[in-house]
């Protein structure tokens, strides 16, 4: 009696573990399971690309940042071109151009650096074709301190190699008049702290066009 009542509690007790693992295996599963979606909306939130907030021209045009730049949108040449008309004067031009080419530089991503290259022919472009190349040039010069400006008052832009190293672009467009190289040449040449990073390749650039 003893003994057959000892199977039966032995019987049990495998019937009880092997219920135990069961469940053990089943909440292990369910386990892996919740890992594996948190993974895979990780990997989804990851590959989503950064949202950009959208900006107005004028903003952009009060603060010429690189985020600004891209929160234009895809149209932005279209937009500034549009917003600014082909009244703009050439000093006026000039003035802009020194202010959104304040961030222009190598080491910017290929996107940015199209972006802010369409921006600046937005607003130079216009007032090269209208032959206001001279004054533009003019102002530009005096804005960056290369030539000293008739308001005994006025102060250039501290940093120069934005401005400066954004003319091999411009000079490489239809729109630049060949005959206006040789006049950055002269002033690009002239010695300047500023100019001491980006001369060589502006000359290069220059003799080149």
């Amino acid at each position: 009696m003893m003994r057959e009542r000892k199977e039966m509690m032995m019987r049990e007790r495998a019937k009880d573990d092997e219920k135990e693992g069961e469940e053990e295996e089943e909440e292990e599963g369910e386990g892996k399971g919740e890992e594996g979606e948190g993974e895979e909306e990780g990997e989804g939130s990851q590959g989503e690309p950064e949202e950009v907030d959208k900006v107005s021209v004028e903003e952009y045009l009060r603060d010429p940042s690189s985020e600004n730049l891209l929160g234009l949108g895809g149209a932005r040449a279209e937009l500034v071109a549009g917003t600014l008309g082909v009244s703009l004067s050439g000093e006026e031009a000039g003035r802009m151009y020194v202010k959104i080419a304040s961030c222009y530089s190598d080491s910017m991503s290929p996107e940015l650096k199209s972006a802010l290259e369409e921006t600046i022919d937005a607003v130079v472009g216009p007032v090269c074709e209208a032959g206001k190349t001279a004054l533009l040039l003019n102002e530009i010069l005096v804005q960056v301190g290369l030539l000293k400006s008739e308001d005994k008052s006025f102060v250039p832009v501290k940093n120069i190699e934005g401005p400066v190293l954004a003319l091999t672009h411009i000079v490489r467009q239809n729109y630049f008049p060949r005959n206006c190289r040789d006049t950055l040449i002269s002033f690009i040449q002239k010695p300047h702290q500023g100019l001491i990073a980006t001369r060589p390749k502006v000359l290069q650039v220059l003799y080149a066009s």
